[in-house]
């Protein structure tokens, strides 16, 4: 009786926390259409053409000379050749070398600070005494890069002080070869982790007290409570994390050239030293066919992410 009791417990806590849900996806039509009809005026609308005149002379127009030069021969011989540029960037190792290396360390370290960034936000939520720990990860991004490459160079380098340390230690586990992938692994969670759990944090504490009081009276416990009630509810946020996460992934180039410079070692080799390689050989055809194989991919991948998150949410 008291296994049969403990499920229908469970089943009330997700029948209660789906229908304010629910309730909730309907308040946020009604607010959603509320907005666009009185917050957002037309009249408005002219507050934005700066905005929109500095986006389309800075991206757009950029983006369509990109696109010119990834279609002719060169800029002396402006002669049109199709997809040649883009057929012969496609077939170099090269390229092929620094977007596997780029899509791996941006599935690893967003996946990483998703993770590690909800589970730090929940020890924060439900013991507040733990609050240091947003202030403590945040304080790695207000520090300049100089100084983080400094410190960073002391502590983590290859002949570093922590890595000697843990060459001696564990020989058979860190190598020399391996060690700068996972050095940088640590480095991006030691830079960006504070905002992954300072976003999570914010949604959390948006949620309605009163879910998470039905289910503790339900019996669910907090487990139960953080991946089945919480984690649904944090849709939104989950994908605006991941999104600007994505975007700091591929912002660690900077870090990697102070490192390593131009060639870098062969799992760092990414395909923003693949650009700048091309671009300091003035190959700026190779350069915009590249650019815009990278633009149209990371846009495929954000809309079909975007177009998943929806239907999840119309669910």
């Amino acid at each position: 009786m008291r296994i049969k009791d403990s499920r229908f417990a469970k089943l009330r806590v997700f029948r209660r926390a789906r229908e304010s849900q629910d309730h909730r996806k309907k308040n946020l039509r009604i607010s959603d259409n509320h907005a666009n009809r009185w917050l957002y005026p037309k009249s408005d609308m002219l507050f934005l053409i700066p905005q929109l005149a500095g986006f389309s002379l800075f991206y757009v127009y950029a983006f369509l000379l990109t696109l010119r030069y990834s279609v002719l021969e060169n800029n002396a011989q402006k002669v049109f050749v199709g997809l040649k540029h883009y057929i012969n960037v496609i077939e170099n190792p090269y390229f092929q070398l620094a977007f596997l290396n780029t899509i791996k360390f941006s599935v690893i370290s967003v996946l990483l600070s998703l993770a590690l960034g909800y589970g730090l936000s929940l020890l924060v939520f439900w013991h507040p005494c733990f609050k240091w720990i947003t202030n403590l990860g945040l304080f790695a991004l207000f520090l300049p890069t100089s100084a983080l490459m400094m410190i960073w160079r002391i502590l983590m380098s290859d002949h570093g002080t922590l890595a000697n340390n843990l060459y001696t230690v564990l020989p058979r586990v860190f190598s020399s070869q391996m060690w700068p992938g996972f050095s940088l692994y640590i480095f991006f969670l030691w830079r960006y982790l504070g905002i992954s759990v300072l976003v999570y944090f914010n949604g959390l504490v948006r949620i309605e007290q009163g879910i998470i009081e039905s289910a503790t009276i339900e019996g669910a416990g907090g487990w139960l409570i953080s991946w089945r009630i919480l984690l649904p509810l944090l849709r939104r946020t989950t994908m605006f994390n991941m999104v600007y996460m994505t975007v700091c992934s591929l912002r660690m180039f900077r870090e990697v050239y102070l490192l390593y410079g131009a060639y870098p070692p062969q799992d760092l080799y990414f395909v923003q030293h693949y650009l700048n390689n091309h671009f300091v050989r003035l190959n700026y055809q190779r350069l915009s066919a590249a650019a815009v194989l990278l633009a149209v991919l990371l846009s495929l991948v954000f809309m079909l992410l975007i177009n998943a998150f929806q239907k999840r949410e119309r669910l």
